[in-house]
């Protein structure tokens, strides 16, 4: 069935000029898509059979991430042109069906479940591939494994209360962020965004944007906070830019560079997104509704630490 509108504006009902012949399409692009599935799992589970050697499973792993986002590539193709003959038939215009399927293909985020000690080399393959990682892992030992590492870990949790609570001016927020952003390019280390279990207002508070729209400042290309727009999106990797750098810089943090712009190891700098919410929930809380994170999803990799791994207090 069609929606349709008559001369007068009434809603009307009316038959699908391609009816059975849709349903076939939509019935064998799915059997097409669980055949792909079922025959990339016995692929998968055939290598993991035959690796013996534990040295080799970070690089196994990243084959197997690198597998799975080949085989959304291989869905995307199959799926595209059936469904776009389809809402063509139902009278969608090509360039709409083709920017409709393009948003439903790249609006989703692949997921992928490691264990803690993978977390590494599953970092540092979403990196390589251009998408941002937002580690996901309630238990907060990733949160711990971070503390150890040579990163800077800006407190996204912190941000938000000192906003709400403790009614700190959002511009102070920001520049207390940018503080430890710029920190993180002097001494050329990744920048870990700790969020908790919290939702952290990236899409509308806490970024350049709302201080122009909430007229805090004016609009300056020179003269940047927090942009999220760059640091969420290729994990950040725009942020080394020699404009950017400059509009990030203030003249203290260039006084102990004889006021020159200083960036250690920009080819090694990334940003880290880290929340503690469940697994099943947290795609719930950081993109359900307007608040959270930037979206679309595509520029993230979601990792999920598995939590059955992880030794109780009470064992020996």
């Amino acid at each position: 069935m069609q929606d349709k509108w008559n001369d007068q504006g009434s809603h009307v009902r009316q038959a699908s000029p391609v009816g059975s012949e849709t349903e076939s399409l939509k019935l064998r692009a799915k059997a097409n898509l669980d055949l792909l599935h079922e025959r990339s799992a016995r692929t998968l589970q055939f290598i993991k059979s035959r690796i013996a050697n534990p040295t080799v499973v970070s690089d196994v792993e990243k084959k197997r991430l690198l597998c799975k986002e080949n085989i959304q590539a291989l869905q995307a193709q199959l799926a595209t042109p059936i469904l776009s003959s389809v809402l063509v038939a139902a009278g969608v215009s090509e360039a709409d069906a083709a920017a409709q399927l393009h948003a439903e293909v790249t609006t989703s985020a692949l997921t992928v479940q490691i264990d803690l000690t993978e977390l590494p080399a599953a970092v540092s393959s979403a990196v390589e591939r251009g998408k941002t990682p937002l580690v996901v892992d309630p238990s907060g030992k990733a949160a711990t494994f971070y503390s150890y590492r040579p990163v800077t870990v800006i407190d996204g949790k912190a941000m938000a209360l000192d906003k709400s609570m403790r009614k700190v001016p959002v511009l102070e927020v920001l520049d207390g962020a940018r503080q430890r952003l710029v920190g993180a390019l002097k001494t050329g280390v990744p920048v870990v965004i700790a969020m908790d279990q919290c939702v952290v207002d990236f899409a509308n508070t806490f970024n350049d944007a709302a201080l122009v729209a909430s007229g805090t400042v004016t609009h300056d290309p020179s003269m940047r906070w927090f942009p999220v727009e760059l640091l969420f999106r290729r994990a950040g990797k725009a942020i080394v830019g020699d404009a950017v750098l400059e509009s990030l810089y203030r003249q203290a943090d260039k006084a102990d560079t004889a006021g020159v712009v200083s960036c250690r190891n920009k080819a090694e700098f990334y940003v880290v997104l880290l929340t503690a919410f469940e697994p099943k929930d947290f795609e719930k809380y950081l993109f359900g509704n307007d608040m959270g994170l930037l979206r679309p999803t595509s520029m993230y990799e979601f990792i999920v630490v598995n939590q059955d791994h992880f030794p109780s207090d009470n064992d020996d």
